[in-house]
């Protein structure tokens, strides 16, 4: 079986820490990448050809595609660990966990993407990533479809990750 180094945590979790920095490193990097996104312009051509050179030696700190893949790989990897050790937990247990712990943070989400829109919908110009993500006022409906994942609906009108 292989060995695996790690720490528990206060709750009692086995933690891989280095894993947890990769980790984190890739989410910020995401982060980062939404902010470029807010304030770029789509066309890098548009900007002084200074500019161009300072933002691509930046682009590792906003490679946010490349952090999501490496970030779901490092996921996998953490998920998998505990059935490599002989440590399982049965499927529907398992299923339940990852819903609910998946499914809360997005209701989160969506809930400060509403107050966002509700906010900044109709008034002052905020880049095109803002206009194309608020760009109606919020519909009941539409957010019923977003709670439930059910029919063809709007996902990019709240969905800040456009």
């Amino acid at each position: 079986m292989p060995q695996v180094d790690s720490v528990r945590d206060p709750s009692g979790v086995r933690r891989m820490p280095e894993l947890d920095a990769v980790r984190g490193i890739a989410a910020l990097t995401v982060v980062l990448l939404h902010f470029h996104d807010m304030w770029a312009p789509k066309d890098p051509a548009m900007l002084p050809p200074v500019w161009r050179i300072v933002l691509s030696l930046f682009r590792p700190l906003y490679a946010g595609s490349e952090a999501v893949f490496l970030f779901f790989v490092l996921s996998g990897l953490v998920l998998s660990l505990p059935y490599l050790l002989g440590r399982g937990q049965s499927y529907p247990v398992y299923l339940l966990r990852r819903v609910l712990r998946i499914y809360g943070p997005y209701l989160l989400a969506l809930g400060i993407a509403l107050v966002g829109a509700s906010i900044w919908h109709g008034h002052s110009y905020h880049g095109e990533w803002a206009a194309g993500t608020w760009s109606r006022a919020i519909s009941f409906r539409l957010v019923g479809q977003h709670i439930a994942f059910l029919g063809v609906y709007d996902w990019a009108q709240y969905d800040l990750g456009v």
